[in-house]
């Protein structure tokens, strides 16, 4: 997946994740998926952008932008960017589990 440019500045220790896509391409066929079904399985994406705070208990930056993360499975808030219209998560750096 592609990092795409995000105009979201998370603050404090969130993170802003662009989810994996609602088609997938195996083998040369695309592959639609149910938006239902694809909401309830949400668990991985890109970073796109990082807060300043995040994982600061840790010791710094544990992830990095453009790197591909599995998150909990109900963790963060969907965001629109009003620039892009894209649609985003904003969760906590505690949401990123590998």
């Amino acid at each position: 997946m592609e990092v795409q440019k995000c105009y979201l500045v998370p603050k404090l220790h969130y993170i802003v994740v662009k989810a994996d896509p609602l088609e997938k391409e195996i083998n040369g066929i695309i592959i639609a998926i149910d938006e239902r079904k694809y909401k309830a399985t949400i668990q991985s994406g890109v970073i796109v952008a990082i807060g300043p705070y995040a994982w600061a208990e840790v010791g710094g930056k544990v992830a990095q932008v453009g790197e591909w993360v599995v998150f909990s499975k109900y963790g963060g808030k969907t965001v629109i960017d009003p620039v892009t219209n894209e649609e985003y998560l904003v969760m906590n750096d505690e949401d990123i589990l590998c």
